[in-house]
């Protein structure tokens, strides 16, 4: 119920409690409830101008007049439902209110949803109730100011009585309209319809009734005339059919052209692609088209009229907004133009709407109502909001990637860098480099080259790779990685070219230091005069260095978690969404490994038995299904080269992950059991659950996801075998050469 449409009650209870209680209960139905604390408060309240929709009275008020006094008095000077409370139900306390009003009698204690339907009905009543007793005063006013053409017909069909204006309508005069055939004058395509309605008539004395047909002039030709008339045979001053004609031939016509109009305009409103709809002065629909009646669930366009906001699939807060926003058009006269708003359809999708909202004026140019009119524009939004979202990941890379990302145009000028970029040259801003080339800031010979690389790109469309040495102007010189790739517009024309360089700098000073420690390692080993302590000092150098490498990269993969997680915390995507989580928990895996190399005195060896258990306990806590699924590992002490081991960490991670996805669903416990022997020089390991068993049909080389595909590949890059058996759940057993 909207504000505008909340009812008041005056609740009169002279217990505080329970008339706080019930106000309350009440408010939250969305009444607007006022306590009076007796019968005579109530009599106040009502003359006092303030009285409100309903009364819901308490017969029983303590000291001073009861309920039903109260009741009567007000009702005297006021016209008002009124409900009575009691703890009583005996028949001669409910027939003394009925004598008073018929509105309802509640028992007290009764639930709130009682309350609310008793009002409801209570309501209901008084509005027929006022209806009836409005009609009546307009037929009574009718009859007694009817200033069109007045008959009289007896039971029997003959005209005892025509007024005068008979002539002044239709050319008869009055003498020529009497007579004992009432129904001359009637079309004789009309003619049964017209008498079947007369008797039907008089089976009820003081029914009423009103029939629209064709009646013949004097000259011979038919006006359209509208018939109302009431029955007063048994009325001794009339004695007969009261009959009221008025000319509604011009009304017809009018109606058949604006029918004709308003079919026209109808299927143009129903031709054009946007939602529209329109309203009156509340907010009630006068009618839409067929595009608005489609989205809001509706048969036809003539289902829309008389319903409001609240009878369509909006949400509430929505539906308040849009009765807000039509309100403050209709009260300041003042279009609303492109309000960008969301919305839901039938079927719970939510759309954005581009809306126009105009008002409408009535012939003396006051708001009569407003015409809404709005695209779905949810494809556009979407499409807008997928391009900012690249732009904001595009200006996050080119913001705090460490790699020196650029793009340049045909003639190898800068469009756009990183900011890493600029710092490379001692740049505040990488706006400083727009319009700038390579020569601006490298030496010639590499500006040169650099300049040829990527003309050749623009030429060829091949893209360049290769480690290159940066020689900067007043700068210490880089080693970098550099990939160059064509840059294309939307007609996949080359436009440029864009490139990524890393410094490798560190990796080369590494990978010359390794290469010094390995002449001198040789050296040594050859019989050179080097002592045992320089020896095992340069074996220590190396070992230093490689687990340095190994840390690099662990940090690297570290990094490419992060990233995969904060993209994964944006998506709405479940698949998406799993598939990031899927390549998080592999590098992971990877991370791991390089974990144990790093601890381990032997940089390139890792014992097996201390490799999967703690992968496994990684890879359960991932799940939420883990307390119910117990693991049991029996892994041999086996020794696998780091090149080994990786694939088979994977391997393991994607079984793993598997069952604990899909095994033990359905049910309320399971177990996996992971074997690992070494048989001469193979390994084999064994991955077993006890849950529903993998599909028939499915293996490594034929299955419609990329897990198991993986693993497949894992296992040729082994050079291994791998093979599944059903039975009490699924055993995966892989075969290797150690």
């Amino acid at each position: 119920m909207s504000d505008t449409d909340k009812k008041s009650v005056l609740l009169v209870q002279d217990e505080a409690i329970i008339a706080l209680s019930e106000k309350k209960a009440l408010e939250k139905y969305d009444y607007e409830v006022f306590i009076a604390r007796s019968g005579e408060d109530a009599i106040g309240i009502c003359n006092g101008g303030s009285c409100c929709d309903l009364i819901l009275m308490d017969i029983n008020l303590g000291m001073g007049i009861d309920g039903t006094e109260a009741a009567a008095r007000i009702l005297k000077d006021h016209d008002i439902p009124i409900i009575f409370v009691s703890s009583h139900n005996e028949r001669i306390i409910i027939e003394k209110t009925e004598r008073i009003t018929s509105y309802g009698y509640i028992v007290k204690n009764s639930s709130i949803n009682v309350f609310d339907a008793s009002i409801k009905m209570a309501f209901k009543l008084f509005d027929a109730n006022k209806k009836l007793k409005e009609n009546e005063i307009r037929q009574q006013t009718m009859i007694s100011n009817i200033s069109d053409v007045i008959s009289i017909i007896d039971a029997d069909g003959k005209v005892k009585y025509v007024s005068p204006s008979v002539e002044k309508w239709f050319g008869w005069e009055p003498r020529e309209f009497l007579g004992p055939n009432g129904w001359i004058t009637v079309h004789p395509d009309d003619l049964d319809r017209v008498t079947r309605e007369f008797r039907r008539l008089l089976k009820k004395d003081n029914s009423t009734d009103s029939i629209e047909y064709r009646l013949k002039c004097k000259d011979g030709h038919y006006k359209q005339v509208k018939v109302a008339a009431i029955n007063l045979v048994n009325y001794p001053i009339i004695g007969g059919v009261l009959i009221n004609y008025h000319d509604i031939t011009e009304n017809k016509e009018l109606e058949s052209r604006l029918n004709t109009e308003n079919e026209m305009f109808q299927k143009v409103l129903d031709s054009i692609p946007q939602f529209i709809c329109w309203k009156d002065r509340k907010s009630v629909f006068l009618g839409c088209n067929k595009n608005y009646a489609r989205m809001v669930g509706l048969p036809d366009t003539q289902s829309i009229i008389g319903k409001t906001d609240w009878d369509l699939p909006w949400k509430k807060e929505e539906t308040e907004h849009f009765l807000i926003d039509d309100n403050q058009v209709m009260e300041s006269d003042t279009p609303k133009y492109h309000i960008i708003e969301p919305a839901y359809d039938v079927n719970g999708r939510e759309t954005w709407l581009d809306t126009n909202k105009v008002p409408i004026h009535d012939i003396h140019g006051h708001v009569s109502g407003l015409i809404v009119a709005f695209s779905d524009i949810s494809e556009r939004k979407l499409a807008m909001e997928a391009l900012a979202y690249d732009q904001y990941l595009l200006q996050a890379l080119m913001n705090e990637s460490s790699d020196h990302i650029y793009f340049k145009d045909r003639e190898s000028k800068f469009i756009r860098t990183s900011k890493s970029q600029a710092d490379l040259f001692g740049l505040a801003d990488p706006a400083q480099l727009i319009g700038k080339s390579d020569s601006d800031y490298f030496a010639g010979d590499h500006a040169r080259q650099a300049y040829e690389d990527e003309q050749s790109i623009i030429r060829t469309g091949r893209r360049v790779i290769k480690e290159e040495k940066e020689t900067r102007v007043g700068l210490p010189a880089i080693w970098v990685l550099t990939e160059k790739m064509p840059l294309y517009d939307n007609n996949a024309n080359i436009i440029g070219t864009f490139g990524i360089s890393r410094d490798i700098t560190e990796r080369k000073d590494m990978e010359e230091r390794l290469r010094e420690s390995e002449i001198k390692y040789r050296e040594a080993y050859n019989g050179s005069k080097i002592h045992e302590e320089e020896i095992l000092s340069l074996l220590r150098q190396k070992e230093i260095l490689v687990k340095e490498v190994h840390h690099r990269i662990k940090n690297n993969m570290n990094t490419i978690c992060s990233l995969l997680s904060l993209q994964t915390s944006t998506m709405t995507d479940s698949i998406a969404i799993q598939a990031l989580e899927d390549a998080v928990s592999r590098v992971k895996s990877m991370i791991l490994l390089y974990d144990n190399l790093y601890d381990s005195d032997n940089s390139t060896d890792v014992p097996l038995n201390e490799y999967l258990p703690n992968l496994v306990d990684q890879i359960m806590v991932n799940f939420p299904n883990r307390s119910i699924v117990s693991t049991r590992l029996d892994i041999g002490a086996i020794t696998l080269d780091s090149r080994k081991m990786h694939p088979v960490g994977l391997i393991v991670n994607e079984l793993l992950t598997n069952m604990m996805k899909y095994a033990f669903k359905g049910r309320e416990k399971g177990s996996i059991m992971i074997h690992a022997a070494l048989s001469g020089d193979r390994v084999r390991i064994t991955v077993q659950d006890d849950g529903n068993g993998i599909p028939e049909g499915i293996d490594f080389r034929n299955s419609p996801g990329f897990g198991l595909m993986l693993v497949s590949s894992l296992t040729d890059q082994l050079k291994g075998n791998i093979r599944i058996e059903r039975g009490d759940g699924t055993r995966i057993i892989l075969d290797f050469e150690k």
